[in-house]
């Protein structure tokens, strides 16, 4: 089951010639460079010393990197299954995070992995006071808050225009407020 999800992830293209499972992939790898440069500042990651320290003091929450890496590469299994055209042309994946989740719950049993599967997008989607609070206080909203910086600095350059992007600045002011917010919590 598994190795027939992971083909269809790689017939999935994201953005043209860019599969899920190379996004996924990748998250994997700039999570991984995100927390090497937390701790030696050495990396492409570019932030406001106050969300370093506060990042920084976040990652001995962090799941397990067995985890970590499961729920990167299938994080976005279920999209080959939303996957919808638009009129424009662009692709769209309307209820991917539930696909994700239920996809990846017919080969795997890591539990952990799977309720950040299913709360990938919380973070980037986080625009009210609420909802921030309520990742500050899900036992998993480190690892979700961390995963998404390293979803974001993937996604920079082929879905947002680079780091310098309008589109990007958006983005990560949204998960620099995040990062305010368990401010309180550490």
């Amino acid at each position: 089951m598994r190795s027939r999800i992971i083909e269809q992830m790689k017939s999935c293209d994201q953005a043209p010639g860019y599969s899920v499972y190379q996004h996924g992939v990748d998250v994997s790898i700039f999570y991984q460079n995100l927390l090497r440069w937390l701790e030696t500042g050495e990396g492409i990651f570019d932030m406001k010393d106050d969300i370093r320290y506060i990042l920084k003091r976040l990652v001995p929450l962090q799941q397990p990197l067995s985890t970590m890496t499961e729920y990167h590469i299938f994080h976005d299994c279920g999209k080959p299954a939303c996957l919808e055209i638009g009129e424009d042309g662009r692709r769209h994946f309307p209820g991917h995070s539930s696909k994700s989740y239920e996809t990846f719950r017919t080969f795997s049993t890591n539990e952990i992995a799977a309720q950040l599967i299913l709360h990938d997008m919380d973070c980037h989607m986080a625009k009210t006071a609420e909802q921030r609070k309520a990742i500050v206080e899900n036992p998993l909203g480190p690892s979700m808050l961390l995963t998404a910086y390293a979803e974001l600095y993937a996604n920079a350059t082929l879905l947002f225009g680079g780091y310098n992007s309008d589109s990007f600045k958006m983005k990560r002011k949204i998960l620099d407020k995040i990062a305010k917010s368990f401010e309180t919590m550490l």
